[in-house]
This record gives C-alpha cells, sequence and structure tokens, in this order.
C-alpha cells in the first residue's frame, strides 16, 4: 500500500531531511488508478468540472475520499505523491495532504507538454482544470513553493499565469512573473477578478461554465491573456488594476472606449481572379482555413516554385515572385497554419521536387538562412593528416570545396515568427538584414571568418504566423522602421467555418488542380521581366501616387512597400493566367490583395505609434475610459524609475498625434492635468482617410476595401436601380433563400432571425423585415 502521512501536512509537498520519499510500486499506483472508476469520474465532474479525459492523461487515482497525484520530474521519476479532497464541503485541516519526503516539483512537468502556450496555476487542482480546457498547464505546489531555478524550464515559451484570487496568490504570479521574465518569451498574468481576495481560481470559473461553457471559458481565457500586457523584465509586475466584474463566460472583457482597430472586411471578390480563385473557391467549403489565408499562400507557394526568372523590372529593379507573409490571427481559432497544409497537398501534384526539397520551416539566423541557398565556396586551411600533408601546397595548405545549392529556391514556413522577432533582439544577429536583402536582390552574405558563406541570385520566400498581439510586441521600433516589416504582407486570418470531420475534397479533385498548376510553374518557369498592356498602364499611372501616399505613424511605415508589393503580386496573377503581359484583371486582383493586407496592417498596427511608452500610455488611456487619469495617475502606472520628462514626451506624442488631449482644472495652484483618450472625430489621418482611399475605396458593399480600378480609368457609373427596382418587395421565399445563402456566406458568424412583417418593410406592410 502506499504509505500515508501519520499527520495532516501543510498545504504543498515539502521538503524535509528527516524523511526520505518512499514512491508507490508501480502494482500500487496502478491499483491506485483502476480506483478511479467511472462512477468516481462523472462524481469528480459535477463536484470539480473535471473531465475524465483530463484525469487519465495525468493519472490520477483514488484512495478513499481523495485524490491522489503522483508528481514526476522532467525525468518521468516519481518523486512525490500528493493527496486532495475533492469535496467543495468544508473541513478541517488542509485539503491537500503530502507524503513524507516528498518533493517540491511542478505538476505536470513542462517538459512533457507540447509547443504552444503554457498557463500556469496554482495548485495540481487547478492543472486539471487547465488540462479539462484543453489547455498546457502546470501547477506550482503551493503559493510559497515556487523556485526560481525553475523558470529556466520555459525558456523561449509563451507564458501565462493565472493566480488565485487572494494575497499570496498575486504574490506568488509576482514572484513567477519576474522570474520568468529572464528566460521566457513572452509572460503575461492573467487576474481573473481583481476585485476579489476571497480565493477565487479557475477551478470556480470551471464549476461555474459547466460542461457547455468550457469552450467559451477557454476562449474567455485567451482573450483576457492577449489584453493584458507583456511582463517587463526590468518592472515585472504592475499593482492590480482597479476592481472590476467578475469576467462574463458570454462577453470579452477588454474596453471598447477609444479607437479599437476593426477586423478587415473581407476579401474582394476580384482577388479571387483566374487559377488562383478556382483553387480557393473549391478547396473553401472543405477546410477551415481562412480564404484570405489560401489565396495567399497559393501566390505565395507559386511564386516561389516559379524561381528569380519572371518578375517585373523598373528601371535598374527588379522585383522576382518572392513573397513575404505573416498570417495575423488568435493562437486557437486563427486556424494559420490550415492553409499551408491545403495548398501543400497542392504542390505535391505540381512541384513534387520543390515541396520535397526546397521547403524549410525554422528562422533562426542569418548564418542558417544563407547555408540553405549558398552559392559553391572554395577556402583553404592548414593540412592535419598524413594524406593531406602529402597532397598540401607549399604552404602546407589544401583546398576545401563546397559545391553550394544549385537549386536556389526556397519557401520557409514559420509556425511562431515571434520567436524569429525574439531572436533578432540579439546582439550580432544577422537574421533582419539577411531577410531583407534576400528580398530586395536575391543577394546576401556572412561577413564572419567562421561562416564565410554568401548567396547570390537566392529565391526565398517566406510564410509566417503570428498572433496579434505577439506582432505588436515583438518587432522592435528598429524593425518596423527599418524596412524589415514593410516587406511582408500581414494577412489577418480566423476560422472560416467548423468541420469537425474535415472536408470532403476527393484525391481526384486535388490532382487536377495541382496539375493545372504545374503547367502554369512550367509556362512561368520560360519567363523572364514582364509589361503591363495599354489599360493596366493607364490605371497604374492614376493609382500610383495613391499607393505610394501612406498613412501617418507606424501604420504608414509598415506599409510602406506598397508599389512593389502590387507589382509582385500582378506578375503571379499574370503567370497563372499563362500571359505574357499584365492586363488590367490582374492589376485589379493584385490591388485587391493588397488592400486587404493594407487592412490588416491597420488592425495589427492601426494603434500602434512606435514609441514604446507612449503605446503603453494610450492602452492605458483606453482602459481608463471617460473619466481619464492624472499625471499622478500615470506616473503610478508606469513607475518612478521613467523620468518626467520621458512621460511628457510620450503625452506630448499622443496630444500631437490626436490621440489623446489634456483638461486642467484649476486648484488654487499649478492646474491638475487630466489626460483622456480621443474619441473618433479627432484622430489623426489614417488608412480610411488618406488620399488614396477616398479617392478609389469603398466601392462595393462587401468590401469597404475593394480598389475599384475602373473608376481609375474614369469609366461611366452603371445605370441607376429605378424606383420599381427601389420599391420591389420580397416574397417569403426570396427572404427564405436570402436567409439559407447569408448561412452559407457567414457560417457560425451571425444570428439570424426568423422573417416577421412590418409596416415599414414595403407599400403593403407584408413584406418581411
Amino acid at each position: 500500500p502506499v504509505p500515508r502521512p501519520a499527520t495532516e501536512a501543510a498545504r504543498g509537498p515539502q521538503d524535509t531531511t528527516e524523511s526520505t520519499f518512499k514512491p508507490p510500486s508501480a502494482k500500487a499506483l496502478d491499483r491506485l488508478q483502476a480506483a478511479l472508476t467511472d462512477k468516481a469520474l462523472r462524481r469528480l465532474a459535477e463536484l470539480r468540472g473535471w473531465s475524465p479525459e483530463a484525469c487519465r492523461k495525468l493519472g490520477l487515482g483514488l484512495e478513499g475520499d481523495r485524490i491522489v497525484f503522483p508528481v514526476r520530474d522532467a525525468a518521468a521519476v516519481l518523486v512525490a505523491v500528493s493527496r486532495f479532497v475533492p469535496s467543495p464541503e468544508p473541513r478541517t485541516g488542509p485539503k491537500m495532504q503530502a507524503d513524507p519526503g516528498s518533493r517540491r516539483e511542478l505538476f505536470p512537468a513542462p517538459e512533457t507538454l507540447g509547443d504552444g502556450d503554457v498557463w500556469i496555476v496554482e495548485g495540481e487542482p487547478d492543472a486539471v482544470a487547465a488540462a479539462t480546457l484543453g489547455l498546457r498547464a502546470v501547477g506550482v505546489p503551493g503559493a510559497n513553493c515556487w523556485r526560481s531555478e525553475w523558470a529556466k524550464r520555459f525558456a523561449g515559451r509563451y507564458v501565462r499565469i493565472i493566480p488565485d484570487c487572494d494575497p499570496p496568490g498575486r504574490a506568488l504570479a509576482g514572484r513567477v512573473a519576474a522570474d520568468l521574465a529572464q528566460h521566457a518569451a513572452d509572460v503575461r498574468v492573467v487576474d481573473l477578478d481583481p476585485g476579489r481576495d476571497d480565493g477565487h481560481d479557475l477551478g470556480d470559473l470551471l464549476v461555474k461554465a459547466g460542461e457547455a461553457g468550457r469552450g467559451e471559458l477557454r476562449r474567455l481565457l485567451e482573450r483576457m491573456a492577449d489584453a493584458v500586457e507583456p511582463v517587463d523584465a526590468v518592472d515585472p509586475v504592475r499593482p492590480a488594476a482597479k476592481a472590476g466584474p467578475e469576467p462574463s463566460l458570454h462577453q470579452t472583457p477588454l474596453s471598447s472606449t477609444g479607437r479599437e482597430p476593426q477586423w478587415p472586411a473581407p476579401l474582394d471578390p476580384a482577388a479571387l481572379h483566374g487559377l488562383a480563385g478556382e483553387i480557393v473557391e473549391t478547396i473553401g467549403p472543405h477546410t477551415e482555413a481562412d480564404p484570405a489565408a489560401l489565396l495567399v499562400t497559393l501566390l505565395g507557394a507559386f511564386g516561389s516554385a516559379a524561381g528569380r526568372g519572371p518578375g517585373w523590372r523598373v528601371g535598374g529593379d527588379f522585383h522576382a515572385t518572392n513573397l513575404y507573409a505573416a498570417f495575423v490571427g488568435d493562437t486557437s481559432s486563427g486556424r494559420k497554419g490550415t492553409s499551408w497544409g491545403e495548398i501543400r497537398r497542392l504542390m505535391e501534384h505540381a512541384d513534387p521536387e520543390w515541396t520535397q526539397t526546397r521547403v524549410a520551416t525554422g528562422l533562426s539566423s542569418g548564418e542558417g538562412l544563407v547555408h540553405h541557398v549558398r552559392d559553391d565556396l572554395v577556402t583553404r586551411r592548414r593540412a592535419r593528416t598524413k594524406k593531406e600533408k602529402q597532397d598540401a601546397d607549399h604552404d602546407g595548405l589544401i583546398e576545401e570545396v563546397d559545391p553550394g545549392v544549385s537549386d536556389k529556391r526556397l519557401l520557409v514556413v514559420e509556425g511562431e515568427l515571434a520567436l524569429c522577432f525574439k531572436v533578432m533582439r540579439r546582439e550580432g544577429n544577422t537574421l533582419s538584414p539577411v531577410i531583407r536583402g534576400l528580398w530586395d536582390q536575391g543577394t546576401a552574405g556572412n561577413l564572419t571568418k567562421n561562416a564565410p558563406e554568401r548567396t547570390t541570385g537566392a529565391h526565398v520566400s517566406i510564410i509566417g504566423h503570428v498572433t496579434p498581439r505577439e506582432l505588436r510586441d515583438g518587432l522592435t521600433e528598429a524593425e518596423r522602421a527599418n524596412g524589415f516589416a514593410n516587406r511582408f504582407l500581414f494577412v489577418c486570418v480566423r476560422r472560416a467555418r467548423s468541420l469537425p470531420f474535415g472536408g470532403e475534397l476527393s484525391e481526384g479533385e486535388i490532382a487536377e488542380m495541382g496539375r493545372r498548376l504545374g503547367d502554369a510553374l512550367a509556362f512561368a518557369r520560360d519567363q523572364q521581366a514582364l509589361d503591363m498592356d495599354a489599360e493596366a498602364r493607364q490605371a497604374w499611372e492614376a493609382i500610383y501616387e495613391p499607393l505610394t501616399e501612406r498613412p501617418d505613424g507606424m501604420l504608414g511605415a509598415i506599409t510602406g512597400r506598397a508599389v512593389p508589393l502590387v507589382r509582385r503580386l500582378a506578375v503571379i496573377y499574370a503567370l497563372l493566367d499563362h500571359q505574357t503581359i499584365v492586363g488590367l484583371c490582374h492589376l485589379r486582383a493584385a490591388l485587391s490583395v493588397w488592400d486587404y493586407c493594407e487592412r490588416s496592417a491597420a488592425y495589427a498596427f492601426g494603434g500602434v505609434i512606435g514609441d514604446r511608452l507612449a503605446d503603453r500610455l494610450l492602452a492605458e488611456l483606453r482602459k481608463a475610459g471617460p473619466s481619464g487619469l492624472t499625471r499622478s495617475e500615470i506616473r503610478a502606472i508606469v513607475g518612478h524609475r521613467l523620468g518626467v520628462e520621458e512621460v511628457g514626451r510620450a503625452l506630448e506624442e499622443l496630444e500631437a498625434r490626436g490621440l489623446a488631449r489634456c483638461e486642467r482644472h484649476p486648484t488654487g495652484g499649478r492646474p491638475q492635468e487630466r489626460w483622456h483618450i480621443v474619441e473618433r472625430g479627432g484622430k489623426p489621418r489614417s488608412v480610411e482617410e488618406s488620399p488614396r482611399s477616398s479617392t478609389f475605396l469603398h466601392q462595393t458593399p462587401l468590401s469597404s476595401t475593394a480598389l475599384d480600378v475602373q473608376q481609375a480609368l474614369a469609366e461611366p457609373p452603371a445605370d441607376p436601380p429605378s424606383d420599381a427596382e427601389r420599391e420591389a418587395e420580397w416574397s417569403p421565399e426570396d427572404a427564405a433563400a436570402f436567409v439559407e445563402r447569408a448561412k452559407q456566406v457567414f457560417p457560425g458568424s451571425y444570428e439570424v432571425e426568423a422573417p416577421r412583417s412590418s409596416p415599414a418593410a414595403g407599400r403593403n406592410g407584408r413584406g418581411p423585415t
């Protein structure tokens, strides 16, 4: 039998030198786990909300009225056994006990978790609650049991900390965050309810949500994590914000005060031109991937496989068909990686060799990227062996020849683009200049003695995935401004539909589309620089200046390469049509894609100024709402390590951009300053108000971002509808057909009310609203 503690122990496994931990035998542990029968699991679900799957995955057992937690270290060695009374009824003594000699250890070991965000909670029971929600979580064995050396086990990971709502729990979160900030890629503290101090925790929320509300609770936690600021390694934890109500299971806790960026309108149909459009429309109903992600992934893959031959020459610059794309979406629901899986199936038929040999993953260093497309290299070194000395020249040196890589095409698929941003911050890392050089001319090199490789004529494309928060926080001010970011197409993506059992697209349909794509690739590889026809030239002349005029602030810097990016996209559309000339339809499609990307950038960066302190103050003013913040309150938020001058400059920057305003109230002495967010009406020029937007955008009701090239060509507008057409009533059959179509176009996004009669609905009051 498993040894039971002689006395009630304090909460959490205890380190002790007086007793040695005696782990239960494998048979004893099996008996304890077998005692957790289906009936017991159902009872646990009633009491704690735990799912049977989570209990079994974590290896829980049962002895008497206590749940047994087998705690293992990183090497899977059993180092502790803890026992927990799951009943919520009050009782004397602690609910959690540890066997004598048990070692303090995280449960489960973080090394056993897969890739993705890690959630840290207080206690083993909350770790089970988090696992029930499908979160990768570890429990700290008590509020006073965290060890600083554990932080290294989370190196490079994105960590979210959920403290218990009481002073010990929040103090634990502060210590954990401070340690993790030195090692993890991103650390955030998610306080479930800053207004409570009664020990309210994740387990309580799980019980309240019930089985039906688990998915909504998980989405709520993820939204809360996205809404809070990451922990700063210098100033790890700020005091909790003002008290607020418990987060609703059906409402996001984000404040909408101020100007919040809006999700971009759908892709304009003009973007679905030719073969690319056919493929997206064929695959679309059979995948959860966003249509925009499918389209840009397809264009990027085709442009990569086409090679560096075709392109668009302007003066001394040659723009090849290699694209950089960053898909921006939530971790769980964005389905950012799904699009590549679908397009890869096509490319396996279109170009098997490229798919198998010229697709790589991971962006860690400039040297590594250059190595994949390196030129041949001859080096000389000192002979070491007897045979080498026989072959050496008169200086005792021998030549070593690296033949390099003959196929300079490369598509890099980076599942965690935020890790790339983190790597670029390291001193001496060459990733950023290498990526920029490869986009410009296909040339890059390592100027170090130990890594003398270089490449010329390379054709590198990048597809990366990142969340909006990671994108805003990960890019340094230098990378936003030095041209690194504006070489990317930013594409907002989210799940298009729910397919619990996947799609039903046949292999024959995939093979046929792949064959057609392969034919287009064969055509493309025989081409060089493409020109425009007369219609496209006229349209390009009309839209060139608006494309070069960018909005103010960071958004303008991020979208500063509209012209070359549109050129590259237009060439790809022409090649897919087996055309050697870029036509008006290709230019219109390229502009429609760019316009969606510009709107996506506005969503991701529209509220970003580029100054870290100013961005933080803007976020705090949004949270404060109509009451605003005084100078003293602002100083308390940012901390006193920043000088008065720095805070003043940041506030002046916000005021100059029309993002914040200052009210001064007389006090008998120095006036009190109170700062407020500026609502719409006092905003600076943005993407909606730029000359390009006001002249060419907002042409269709489906997409406020559709660029109408016909307007650039000054074509006459279509005839307006007649009075009879305007006043025509819908029959109930028409309304029913519209509802069914709406369900297909917007699956899961809208609720549909049954039609009902209204006097305002038609001339006879019989038309459905």
